[in-house]
């Protein structure tokens, strides 16, 4: 960090890392001058504090449960207090239920209450702001998600309830297909929200597509297409990885962006917006 004023930043965590039982405990201050450097700093001046604890049986053979591999049973509290001792955010996820099946699928279901201070206005999606308060909400978060160890996999999010002056729907699902030798897959997502505020209503999606080749354990290809609603863009992402040594590899990297025109609402017309090509060689000095 860079030491200017309020260029300080520390932290401390306690870990208590088993298998039945399981309890994390963080605090973090950064100062209003404190320089990330290589890393993204989202909120400067604020003290954070953290606490998890779960609990993970595993049912045995003889248990009404035995279909479960695990269980697991806890919450998960944070706030974050400005320099004036202010508490700007604070949040308390609780989960009554999150199990995880012999067949190594997955289902969760949490309840999570917050609130928001906000010392200044925001804008929650173009065109609405915000005003400056406190916003006391509730949030509902159910998802599914099939074993990772599948060919297929599916996995579905939902979350609703409160969203500062309003109310805010959140759907996310996705598939994913992994070929049997494991040297390609492909995935498909989608994000969308749909939110109701004292400001106005806002609907935002985002579609993704990714596909990975890896023709050998040494090289491969990894390409991304991804379209949100908010900035009518389109963005596409391709990686050539070759790793001709251990700790010696070779990365090439085109980005394309596209923007969409939408002089009319169905217009599609697609205009080229950014283009970037990037050569990056890795090597690793062993003595």
């Amino acid at each position: 960090s860079a030491l200017r004023s309020g260029g300080n930043g520390y932290g401390t965590t306690i870990d208590y890392p088993n298998d039945r039982f399981w309890s994390r405990t963080q605090i973090h201050h950064l100062g209003q001058g404190f320089d990330a450097a290589l890393g993204f700093l989202p909120r400067p001046n604020v003290t954070s504090y953290r606490s998890e604890n779960w609990f993970q049986p595993r049912p045995g053979p003889q248990s009404p449960f035995r279909f479960l591999r695990q269980a697991f049973y806890g919450y998960d509290a944070r706030a974050v207090v400005n320099s004036r001792g202010q508490t700007e955010t604070w949040s308390l996820e609780l989960f009554p239920l999150s199990w995880e099946f012999q067949s190594g699928d997955i289902l969760e279901f949490s309840v999570t209450p917050q609130q928001e201070f906000l010392p200044v206005p925001i804008d929650s999606a173009p065109g609405l702001t915000l005003p400056t308060g406190r916003y006391p909400f509730q949030r509902y978060n159910a998802n599914a998600s099939s074993s990772r160890f599948r060919r297929w996999r599916a996995s579905g999010e939902f979350a609703g309830g409160g969203f500062y002056n309003g109310r805010l729907l959140e759907t996310n699902a996705a598939l994913d297909f992994n070929s049997s030798e494991g040297r390609w897959q492909i995935q498909l997502s989608q994000n969308q929200n749909f939110g109701r505020l004292a400001q106005g209503n806002f609907v935002q999606r985002l579609w993704l597509t990714r596909l990975v080749l890896s023709p050998t354990p040494y090289l491969s290809l990894t390409s991304l297409i991804q379209y949100d609603s908010v900035s009518s863009n389109i963005g596409g992402n391709s990686r050539l990885q070759w790793m001709f040594r251990p700790g010696r590899e070779l990365i090439f990297v085109w980005n394309r962006g596209w923007r969409q025109l939408r002089l009319r609402r169905d217009d599609l017309t697609l205009l080229p917006e950014s283009e970037a090509l990037i050569l990056k060689l890795r090597w690793t000095l062993r003595y």
